[in-house]
């Protein structure tokens, strides 16, 4: 007899279906609406089973919302694609039993909450909520347009790059990887040509001895990193040759300023990375450990992977998945920073041919783009520290970025708040994710007074008159130390609880 499980691994459990008891039991014993937080990328399976979960005695999730009263949440929930039906369900019964039963815009008069909750809570209210936020969006789009030709204008130039950082064959998260090969290749979006490249070494400082794993993966001797600049004059290397293009004006220091997505894009050209690794990964860190000021044009980038799957509908994430969907082989060798990035700019030279890609910028290592929706950095504003920690552990991995990179018209960000807090609790739990520490070398508009002087969290936390462990956890150097100790925590989590994991 065929066993339908023989292919499974021991131990294997089905995935339980989505059926939203488990969401409903929270929000109704705890107040706990941070599944609500999660949904942006829930299957759409799974968000109609919550919406039409139902109990006996026809309570449902919309009704645990009316009943909380909160607008923030209530607006949140009227987002998702089949909440405004959800409105005009009646429940079998009351507040009580025996009470007749009531749709949401009769449980919040009931409960007294304010006209503009019992608004939303009546589908005509509701549909103009969603109307208001669809015209205000419009609104925004077109004044960005008028201010600066487009949100998605189209680059002149594209500079395909990669880079190679020191390495070792086995990494617990320990070691600080270093920049020691930058390369790029300059196409012209208008000729599809590739009218330039440039390839610069770099030395390492922390560990000025490369591997014998990290020499033969890339391919770089010691002999040419030894004589090599440093990184920050390797970028103003990358800036003359910049200059020789005439794609910049002014020096090096000229362009180093803060740059929020929604400023318009001062240049006519932008570099492209597949998923933003490089950039994020190795130029960030290394800077932010080294206390090293990145030009703006450093600080966002083009998705080449997010603008192939948009094109194409295809699932290729690297370079040699592309490759391999346009029916292109790889020239040269890998993990070479120059064939990688001439390879990156083959790929976007056919994309060029195919049609009109529209090429925008991601959103970088800067600011994120939730300026709309600063709830969480209100509650900080107002102390309620465990509400944020709370909320943000329910978050998706893309719903902590854009909160942890959430900057205010001054620059504070939710980091700056804990540093004006000086809750040594608060900021290494904030301190513990990678966006939040990229903010530790973000500058503030004003300073506590209002005066045009530029803060750090730490320069926040020395001017709030703080000292001790405050000022350490708070220095950039500091938190990639309590980075790799949070990394080892969990592994060692996972090891004691059981878990095998597969070699990759």
């Amino acid at each position: 007899m065929h066993n339908k499980n023989y292919n499974k691994p021991k131990g294997h459990k089905p995935k339980p279906k989505p059926t939203g008891l488990r969401e409903y039991l929270q929000c109704r014993r705890r107040g706990d609406f941070s599944w609500l937080y999660s949904l942006r990328t829930a299957e759409t399976k799974h968000v109609h089973a919550l919406l039409g979960f139902r109990t006996p005695t026809g309570w449902g999730l919309v009704h645990q919302v009316a009943k909380q009263g909160d607008i923030e949440i209530l607006r949140r929930f009227l987002r998702l694609d089949g909440a405004l039906e959800q409105l005009e369900s009646r429940t079998s019964e009351g507040l009580r039993p025996g009470e007749p039963g009531m749709t949401p815009l009769e449980l919040a008069e009931i409960l007294r909450h304010p006209e503009d909750f019992q608004r939303l809570c009546s589908p005509e209210g509701a549909k103009e909520m969603v109307a208001a936020e669809a015209a205000g969006k419009n609104k925004k789009r077109k004044q960005a347009e008028r201010k600066h030709g487009g949100m998605d204008q189209p680059l002149h130039y594209l500079l395909a790059m990669d880079i190679e950082a020191t390495c070792r064959k086995k990494s617990d998260g320990a070691y600080p990887h270093e920049v020691i090969e930058f390369s790029t290749v300059c196409l012209d979006v208008k000729t599809q040509k590739i009218i330039a490249h440039l390839q610069v070494y770099v030395k390492p400082t922390e560990n000025p001895i490369l591997t014998e794993f990290c020499k033969e993966l890339t391919g770089i001797k010691q002999r040419r990193v030894d004589g090599a600049p440093k990184l920050p004059e390797a970028l103003e290397q990358v800036h003359e040759w910049l200059r020789s293009l005439k794609l910049v004006k002014g020096g090096y220091i000229d362009n180093r300023r803060d740059m929020k997505p929604s400023d318009p894009w001062p240049y006519n050209f932008a570099f492209v990375s597949d998923m933003g690794r490089d950039p994020a990964s190795f130029i960030f860190q290394e800077s932010m450990r080294k206390q090293i000021e990145l030009p703006a044009y450093l600080m966002r980038w083009v998705n080449v992977v997010e603008h192939h799957q948009k094109a194409t509908g295809s699932l290729a994430r690297g370079i040699q998945s592309m490759l391999k969907f346009y029916n292109m082989d790889f020239q040269g060798k890998a993990h070479s920073a120059l064939d990688d990035a001439r390879n990156l700019g083959l790929i976007c030279q056919r994309m060029c041919r195919e049609g009109d890609v529209g090429w925008h910028l991601d959103d970088g290592v800067g600011v994120g783009s939730c300026e709309s929706d600063p709830s969480l950095y209100l509650l900080s504003r107002k102390g309620k520290w465990s509400a944020v920690l709370n909320r943000l552990e329910g978050m998706t991995f893309w719903e902590k970025k854009e909160h942890l990179r959430f900057r205010t018209k001054t620059g504070y960000s939710l980091v700056h708040q804990a540093a004006y807090s000086g809750q040594l609790w608060v900021i290494k739990r904030l301190l513990v994710y990678a966006e939040a520490r990229e903010c530790l070398i973000a500058h503030t508009r004003q300073d506590l007074h209002g005066k045009p002087n530029r803060l750090t969290p730490l320069g926040v936390a020395k001017a709030r008159g703080f000292k001790g462990e405050v000022l350490q956890v708070l220095d950039p150097r500091v938190s990639m130390d309590l980075e790799v100790k949070h990394r080892q925590d969990q592994k060692k989590l996972r090891s004691d609880s059981g878990y095998c994991f597969a070699p990759s």
